[in-house]
C-alpha cells in the first residue's frame, strides 16, 4: 500500500518505521528459519522458537547459555573469523559450523549475520543436517560404485 504523500513527512516516517518493525517481527516469529539477536561476547539477547527447537532448548534456556556455550571448542575458530568480518564489513557471509544440541549431539548449521547497531548482531540459522546426511549418503554410494 503506497504512502499518502499528503500526510506530513514526520508522520510518513513514523508510519514507515512501524511497518518496518512489523515486517521484522513477523519474520522473526514466523519460525521459517532460526533467528537470533546476539552480541559478539556470546550473549544471546533474543532467539526465535525455530532456533530453540533446532537445539532442543527453550528460548529462555538458550539465552541463559549464550552462543559460545553451545559451540563446540573445535568450531570456535569459525566464529572468530565471522566476528572479524563483522568488525570490518558489518556482515559475515554464511558459513557452516556445528552447535551442541541439549542432548549432547551436534547439529550442523548454516549461519550468517549482520551488525544492527549498539554492539548487536542479527543472525539467521538454518538446520543443515539434511544436506550433510545427503552428502554422506552420496559419498558412500560413490565409494561403492568405484
Amino acid at each position: 500500500m503506497p504512502i499518502d504523500l499528503s500526510i506530513p513527512l514526520g508522520a510518513r516516517s513514523e508510519y514507515a518505521r512501524l511497518v518496518s518493525q512489523d515486517r521484522y517481527r513477523v519474520l522473526f516469529n514466523s519460525d521459517v528459519i532460526g533467528m537470533a539477536i546476539a552480541r559478539c561476547d556470546g550473549t544471546l539477547i533474543e532467539v526465535n522458537a525455530a532456533y530453540a527447537n533446532m537445539l532442543g532448548y527453550t528460548r529462555d534456556e538458550l539465552c541463559q547459555l549464550g552462543w559460545r556455550q553451545i559451540t563446540p571448542e573445535d568450531q570456535a575458530h569459525t566464529d572468530e573469523a565471522a566476528i572479524r568480518s563483522l568488525e570490518v564489513n558489518g556482515t559475515a557471509p554464511t558459513w557452516e559450523k556445528e552447535l551442541l544440541h541439549k542432548d549432547g549431539s551436534r547439529v550442523a548449521i548454516l549461519i550468517g549475520c549482520a551488525r544492527i547497531g549498539d554492539g548487536e548482531v542479527i543472525s539467521y540459522i538454518i538446520d543443515n543436517r539434511g544436506r550433510k546426511s545427503a552428502e554422506a549418503a552420496l559419498a558412500d554410494l560413490n565409494a561403492v560404485l568405484k
